[in-house]
């Protein structure tokens, strides 16, 4: 217990030195999802559900292709599998799912 409380205040000292480059990173992802989103919309039909679909889409994809980077490096270093790959992949389903929603505000 004790591990962890001194690893969240790392984690919030370097959040608050890197602030500036956090919010960069997340406003670089929201511009990736709207570029995703609006290329999606165009090749989709027109239908009342295609800002569903495109979104939908942009939401499964943009995570899986932040989360395989890192993986991708992993396996040409190490030649094995990510441990908890999965986790990974819904910490960067969720911090997609959050910007998105801002951005859409």
């Amino acid at each position: 217990m004790l591990k962890q409380f001194f690893i969240m205040i790392i984690f919030t000292i370097a959040g608050v030195y890197f602030i500036k480059e956090i919010g960069i990173i997340l406003q670089s992802i929201g511009h990736l999802q709207i570029l995703i989103s609006t290329h999606i919309a165009k090749i989709i039909p027109l239908t009342n559900y295609k800002l569903l679909i495109s979104n939908t889409i942009t939401l499964f994809l943009v995570p899986i292709v932040i989360a395989l980077i890192p993986a991708f490096f992993f396996w040409l270093f190490a030649k094995k599998d990510v441990p908890r790959l999965m986790h990974v992949f819904w910490l960067f389903w969720l911090v997609s799912f959050v910007v998105f929603v801002l951005v859409k505000i």
